[in-house]
């Protein structure tokens, strides 16, 4: 019996200490990623064009001037060739999911959502490439790389504006896949806003309207509210005309209930004079 509670105990501790453990390499795991992450953001921050081994400026800095060195400055200059612009969202966004799981709310889908980022940021890339071509301090590669390929395949294909609509549909299913949560959250503030905000507005706009129509009509000595009064004077008029049951020789067309009620009382005073004619003639 002790040895069973031994045993069961040591089991239970040994259960404990397994679940503190995935917590820690968790928070470890959360730690390295938010430090990389924040290296690779000083990078593109402290980006310099004429650093190496960017061909960009020559001669190139002897002494790199990016904030995180040499390494600093070969991933700038790789996420920069790669993507343009669309670096930027790159590492922007996937900052903010791996925030998101530091303070505790789970990213569910990573691996989606990493794939929904990419499909954004190549669009973001192409984007620059169709609308600033000029753009971007790489010659003839706005958008980098990639937005330059992306573009110049699609408009062979399809021309500039199929080359357009493909790229902003990519970045469409790229946000959402992404980024679904916030972008609900993101509709749903802006409707609220613009319900508080807007309707308030309207309707200061409506009595200003209001206002001005009504020194209008005074100016012009009340003849649209005389023509208004007129027409609702008419309207009730035809609202209240009855229609005789009698005179269906007339323009005016009774109902039809009306009408039969009036066949079915006329054929009985025609039945009622006949059987006071017979009457009289016996």
């Amino acid at each position: 019996m002790r040895t069973d509670g031994k045993r069961s105990k040591s089991k239970t501790s040994g259960k404990g200490g397994g679940g503190e453990g995935p917590t820690l390499t968790r928070r470890l795991t959360l730690l390295v990623l938010l430090a990389g992450w924040a290296f690779v953001m000083a990078s593109l921050l402290g980006y310099v064009p004429s650093d190496p081994p960017s061909d960009v400026v020559w001669p190139a800095n002897e002494k790199v001037q990016n904030w995180c060195g040499p390494a600093g400055a070969h991933i700038a200059y790789i996420l920069f060739r790669l993507l343009g612009l669309g670096a930027w969202v790159l590492v922007t966004l996937l900052g903010l999911g791996i925030l998101s799981e530091a303070v505790g709310q789970k990213v569910r889908h990573p691996l989606l959502r990493v794939i929904g980022l990419m499909m954004l940021s190549v669009s973001v890339a192409a984007t620059q490439h169709l609308l600033f071509p000029s753009s971007g301090s790489f010659p003839d590669l706005a958008g980098g790389l990639t937005g330059t390929v992306v573009t110049d395949e699609l408009s062979s294909r399809f021309g500039g504006l199929g080359a357009g609509i493909f790229v902003v549909v990519l970045g469409l299913i790229g946000a959402i896949v992404s980024m679904d949560e916030w972008l609900g959250w993101a509709l749903s503030w802006t409707w609220a806003f613009t319900r508080e905000r807007g309707v308030p507005v309207a309707a200061a706009a409506g009595e200003a309207a209001m206002a001005v129509g009504a020194t209008t009509a005074r100016a012009s000595g009340g003849l649209m509210s005389q023509l208004w009064a007129a027409w609702k004077k008419s309207r009730k008029a035809k609202k209240k005309r009855k229609v005789r049951i009698d005179d269906l020789e007339g323009e005016v067309v009774a109902p039809k209930t009306a009408v039969t009620g009036g066949r079915k009382r006329r054929k009985k005073a025609e039945e009622e004079d006949e059987e006071a004619t017979s009457e009289s003639l016996g």
